[in-house]
């Protein structure tokens, strides 16, 4: 084998993302500017799924966590999943969820450790002058809609999405 056709093993990691809804609005997640990955970005609440634990488990644990509400597995309402190359230091592969909660009176309240946190609707989301985490541009609208995808996505160095291919599932 030569220098130039040998494979670089690189580490995925494997998250969910949990778009909250309240009536007409989402809880969406405003990144601390130090936070390594994403800062300064609007996403859901999540993160990492643990050793021995499932999407759906993490989601679950997740949404306790950082919001304090407590929800069930079933609950969750599956969206989609992405696999997401270069761009980072590690791979990733993350689902994403929605859930409804019965108000909008967070438990944690709206000061986390990863960020602020906000309800919007759909439009305050797509049209907010905040950066969006890159993916949310080419799936959001889908979450919204609740159709079912998986797809993937190619990163350059400065997290920009340049690759992106959707396909749509029938569940």
């Amino acid at each position: 084998m030569t220098p130039s056709s040998t494979i670089t093993k690189r580490e995925v990691v494997q998250v969910v993302t949990v778009f909250l809804k309240c009536k007409s609005k989402y809880l969406i997640l405003h990144r601390n500017p130090s936070k390594k990955i994403d800062p300064n970005t609007l996403n859901g609440v999540g993160g990492k799924v643990d050793e021995g634990e499932s999407a759906v488990d993490a989601g679950v644990r997740e949404t306790m966590e950082e919001t304090g509400y407590v929800i069930a597995p079933t609950d969750l309402v599956f969206s989609g999943v992405l696999s997401l190359y270069s761009g980072y230091t590690s791979d990733f592969v993350v689902t994403f969820f929605t859930a409804q909660v019965p108000d909008d009176r967070v438990p944690h309240g709206l000061h986390t450790d990863d960020g602020d946190l906000q309800w919007m609707t759909y439009e305050e989301f797509v049209d907010s002058s905040i950066k969006k985490c890159d993916d949310l541009n080419y799936i959001f609208n889908d979450i919204h809609k609740n159709k079912k995808f998986i797809g993937s996505a190619l990163f350059d160095d400065e997290k920009k999405i340049v690759t992106f291919t959707k396909h749509y599932l029938n569940l």
